[in-house]
C-alpha cells in the first residue's frame, strides 16, 4: 500500500503523463507532443503557440476532472481525507503550471478547473468543447482546432474516464483513517482557500 505522500504524487503523475502522451496530442490533430526550449518560442508562430497552449491546459483539465472523479468515486476512503487528497494533488501541480506562466495565480487556476468541471458534467462532449474552444483560442485556431480534432469524438463513447481509466485509479487509492497526512506547502491562507475549493468539487453533482 502507498503511503499518502505517495499516492498525491502518483494522482498528480496522472495528470502530468496525459499531458506529455503522444496519444493524447494526436487527439487534437498533431503528430507529436512539441518539444523545444522556451527559448525557441519567439521563433514560433504566435497561432502556433496558442494552439499548444490551449492543449496543453485542456489536457490537464481532462485529466485532472478524471482524478478528482476517481478520489470522488472511491468508497473506502472518508470525505475528510478526499478533500486532502484534492488539495495535495492540486498544490503539487501548482508549481509547474505557476512556471509555465498557465495561471496568474490560485484564483485563476480554480476558475479555469471549476469552468471545465462544470462544462464538461453533463452533455455531449465535443459539444462543450467546441463551446469552450471559442471563448479561449481566436477564431482562425478554432477552425484549425476542430478541424483537426475528429479523434475527439471518441471521448465520447464509454464512461471510463476522459483520459484515464477513472475505475482503476478509483481501486488505487487505499488510505488508512490514522495514516499521516500530506504535508503541503501551502501558507494558511492558500491552505484555506484550497480546501474550500476541494469542498466544492467533491460536492458538486451535475444538474
Amino acid at each position: 500500500m502507498r503511503n499518502f505522500k505517495e499516492q498525491v504524487r502518483a494522482l498528480a503523475g496522472i495528470v502530468s503523463t496525459a499531458i506529455q502522451h503522444d496519444g493524447n496530442w494526436k487527439l487534437f490533430g498533431f503528430e507529436s507532443r512539441p518539444v523545444r526550449g522556451g527559448i525557441f518560442n519567439i521563433f514560433v508562430d504566435k497561432d502556433l503557440l496558442e494552439r499548444e497552449r490551449f492543449i496543453i491546459r485542456e489536457l490537464a483539465l481532462l485529466s485532472i476532472i478524471d482524478v478528482i472523479e476517481s478520489i470522488k468515486q472511491n468508497n473506502t476512503t472518508n470525505e475528510e481525507n478526499k478533500v486532502v487528497l484534492i488539495v495535495g494533488v492540486l498544490s503539487v501541480l501548482r508549481d509547474p503550471f505557476f512556471k509555465m506562466d498557465f495561471f496568474k495565480n490560485d484564483a485563476d487556476y480554480f476558475d479555469f478547473i471549476w469552468g471545465g468541471i462544470y462544462s464538461y458534467a453533463s452533455g455531449s462532449f465535443i459539444a462543450k468543447y467546441r463551446e469552450r474552444l471559442k471563448t479561449l483560442v481566436n477564431p482562425s485556431n478554432y477552425v484549425m482546432l476542430m478541424a483537426a480534432s475528429p479523434e475527439l469524438l471518441s471521448l465520447n463513447i464509454g464512461k471510463r474516464g476522459f483520459l484515464a481509466n477513472r475505475e482503476m485509479i478509483c481501486k488505487n487509492i487505499e488510505i488508512e483513517d490514522d495514516e499521516e497526512i500530506f504535508s503541503s506547502s501551502l501558507r494558511q491562507s492558500e491552505l484555506d482557500f484550497y480546501v474550500k475549493f476541494a469542498r466544492t468539487v467533491l460536492f458538486f453533482k451535475p444538474e
